[in-house]
């Protein structure tokens, strides 16, 4: 039996690659690097976020890959006022929040906002990449959890 301990990359597949990694070097600070033949990922920390245009992703790769169809965690030692100042500096609107959720260690105060991912003509995906931004105050520090929730939308 093994253990993981820690993450370290997924892949987020979207629509355009330059319009995405504008956002979160913007908006959340990302690095973004050049790797291998000409893929592009997004570093923060020890992990990074490999970025794939849809329709043209490297191999090996998800079953049925999709933009807007990813789920993940964050962590930043800033407070949530310094977040939401930061995204609206960046003019990226609040749809929901600060509002409390249930975060893994307990109560969270989150914020949803969506990244610009939009839908291309004819294309059956949302407009836009929709993340929360959740903030965990623990009792034995003062660490701050954001996490980023990415649900893929579809038209009726």
């Amino acid at each position: 039996m093994f253990v993981i301990q820690s993450l370290d990359h997924f892949v987020l597949t979207v629509q355009d690659i330059e319009k995405t990694a504008y956002f979160y070097q913007r908006a959340l600070g990302m690095r973004l690097i050049e790797f291998g033949d000409h893929r592009k990922a997004l570093v923060f920390g020890q992990q990074k976020i490999n970025l794939h245009k849809a329709g043209h992703e490297f191999e090996p790769k998800a079953k049925s890959p999709l933009p807007g169809s990813a789920d993940f965690c964050l962590i930043t030692d800033s407070p949530i006022e310094q977040v939401i100042e930061h995204l609206a500096t960046c003019n990226v609107p609040i749809e929901e929040g600060p509002i409390v959720r249930t975060g893994a260690v307990g109560p969270i105060l989150s914020v949803y906002v969506r990244d610009p991912d939009e839908k291309s003509k004819g294309d059956r995906l949302g407009s836009g990449n929709l993340f929360s931004a959740f903030i965990e105050k623990s009792e034995s520090s003062c660490q701050f959890q954001i996490k980023f929730k990415i649900i893929a939308a579809c038209e009726q």
